[in-house]
């Protein structure tokens, strides 16, 4: 009995007999997108298709060979209007000497959708600001702005194009390209459904270096008729800040801040949010550039006397 069944597996695997065999779950993949594309078409829901899969036909040997490497692709160039398509796929084998016996999938339905746009602002956000011990860091980014383009449910969560750069080692001017994340209103990013493409893939941000120097804030009251009202400085929110010159021994050690945009100055005690006045040359972020005052404002009392009765 042994050596029949010694005998019999080597017959089994020395004779190369022609044999079928079912490949499965293979991964649609799209030919002619950009076609596609070119008519303001796109393919979409790609997660809900499903794979393909065919039966081959060939020698254990050629069998063995390419089982991995069948693939099946779908022509999306043909496709003229959005809806629903059913396209034949094509199988692929990288073996003349294996054929395709059986396509079990004969065809794959599409879902094709137009392609939307949208103009999105693009923000750059710093990140570990407070490690860089020797330089302010202003980033700019090239654009102030970018399109997208997908399917509509998608690109309508976003809201903004952010760049996030790390400027704890940025010690010297520099160029660096950022791949932009896309995020709702309230800053959570997007998990995009369909494909989304972009204008650029990248947007440069152009790193410059300032020196820190911290100077004093001067908060100017605001010019009222001295003869009617009094006005007083009650608080403010910092009297001194940090801000980046070009030169570390520039002569520079206050920074002002006025009422003049201020279109109504209320009487009694009232908080104002003030923007500084940031000179040519000098540095201060985005976020540092307001500063909250309070002030009060009296008006003096009239008294009006009559000499005559007085006398």
């Amino acid at each position: 009995v042994f050596a029949a069944i010694v005998l019999w597996l080597f017959v089994s695997y020395t004779e190369d007999d022609l044999m079928d065999v079912n490949i499965k779950s293979i991964e649609v993949q799209y030919i002619g997108e950009r076609e596609l594309m070119s008519k303001g078409l796109m393919v979409i829901d790609k997660q809900s298709v499903p794979n393909a899969s065919v039966k081959i036909r060939g020698r254990r040997s050629d069998l063995i060979s390419v089982m991995g490497g069948v693939s099946a692709r779908v022509d999306l160039s043909k496709i003229d209007a959005e809806g629903t398509h059913d396209v034949s796929p094509v199988f692929d084998i990288p073996s003349s000497a294996v054929y395709i016996s059986k396509k079990n999938t004969q065809s794959i339905k599409l879902n094709v959708a137009k392609i939307a746009e949208k103009t999105v602002d693009v923000v750059v956000v710093q990140e570990n600001n407070s490690k860089n011990k020797t330089f302010l860091v202003e980033s700019v980014a090239e654009v102030q702005e970018m399109k997208i383009f997908g399917e509509k449910n998608d690109i309508e969560n976003v809201d903004c194009a952010y760049l996030y750069v790390d400027v704890s080692a940025v010690l010297e001017a520099e160029e660096l390209m950022v791949k932009p994340v896309f995020e709702t209103s309230d800053r959570k990013m997007v998990a995009f459904q369909n494909d989304v493409s972009t204008q650029m893939p990248e947007i440069k941000v152009n790193n410059n270096i300032y020196h820190k120097k911290t100077v004093d804030v001067n908060v100017e009251l605001p010019k009222m008729d001295s003869h009617k009202y009094s006005v007083s400085m009650v608080s403010q929110n910092f009297d001194k800040i940090e801000v980046g010159v070009t030169d570390a021994d520039q002569d520079f050690d206050e920074i002002t801040v006025d009422f003049d945009d201020v279109e109504v100055i209320e009487q009694g005690k009232q908080k104002y949010l003030l923007e500084l006045e940031v000179p040519n040359g000098i540095y201060l972020p985005e976020n540092n550039r307001f500063i909250e005052v309070e002030i009060d404002v009296e008006k003096y009392l009239e008294r009006i006397t009559n000499t005559q009765e007085a006398e």
